[in-house]
């Protein structure tokens, strides 16, 4: 049977409210979709976190190794904040398992019932890395999504950005890893671009209805975090060299992912932050 880990990191933010709220969803609803995916795949769920969130680590869930550095720890910053680098999470859980596929998804990114369902069933017609993007649910006075039947019950409409990665545990060796921390823009085009590099048969799912993501609040877009952002993006701007021509040779210069690669690949401050402010 084939086996997936999938590793997130819990986390307490008492100024975010809503990252509270919404972080037992998240776990409940993998630990749904791992229950309706029993009779088709093997799935451990695991979490890794710094030493004083170790009480965040919900009852279901493995403990993977704890993290020890953040972004603080290589790069100096004016307004210090201790976030994960993303390649520190994954390679706690390429350390404590030997599933064949490994699964990485930001804190608040709410899993379908079949998702794990859905995701053996690619991996079974030959995809060996696959990037979901979520769909977008807004609470309205008559739906409050407070629960996860009234989320689920919501279509929402696609999100940007990548928030959901599979790749094949064989893949990971060949990764190139840069020092991008979570939370900020540009933390997702570096691990994409390993992905598709590495893949032997990449799949995009930019619509499917399979995870979710409630509102769109982009706090990346407020200034306190554009050092932060400046890291990430000078962070890509060393990998897509590497990743580049193989790239567009295999997808093409207009492929979605492509362009946006492209965009992001010059250590400018992009004006698609400064937009949306």
């Amino acid at each position: 049977m084939t086996s997936i880990a999938h590793i997130v990191n819990p986390f307490y933010n008492p100024k975010r409210q809503d990252l509270e709220d919404v972080q037992p969803l998240v776990c409940e609803s993998m630990l749904r979709a791992q229950d309706f995916a029993k009779n088709d795949v093997t799935v451990e769920l695991y979490a890794t976190v710094y030493k004083e969130d170790e009480n965040a680590i919900p009852k279901g869930f493995l403990r993977a190794p704890g993290l020890t550095r953040s972004i603080i720890n290589v790069r100096p910053l004016q307004k210090p904040k201790k976030l994960p680098l993303i390649y520190d999470i994954i390679d706690n859980l390429f350390q404590v398992t030997t599933a064949d596929y490994l699964i990485y998804t930001n804190m608040d990114i709410i899993l379908m019932p079949h998702f794990y369902s859905v995701v053996h069933d690619y991996i079974h017609s030959g995809y060996d890395g696959i990037i979901i993007n979520r769909r977008e649910v807004n609470p309205t006075e008559v739906n409050p999504l407070d629960t996860l039947a009234k989320i689920w019950s919501s279509i929402g409409v696609p999100g940007a950005g990548y928030d959901c990665f599979v790749f094949s545990r064989k893949q990971y060796a060949a990764f190139y890893k840069d020092t991008c921390c979570i939370g900020i823009a540009s933390v997702d085009t570096g691990l994409a671009a390993n992905i598709m590099k590495n893949a032997r048969q990449f799949l995009f799912l930019p619509f499917e209805h399979i995870t979710c993501h409630i509102g769109n609040d982009r706090q990346w877009t407020e200034e306190e975090f554009d050092e932060l952002t400046r890291h990430n993006l000078w962070e890509f701007s060393k990998i897509w060299p590497l990743h580049k021509k193989r790239l567009v040779e295999q997808f093409g210069s207009t492929h979605p992912m492509i362009k946006r690669m492209s965009s992001m690949s010059s250590y400018e401050f992009p004006t698609f932050i400064s937009d949306y402010r």
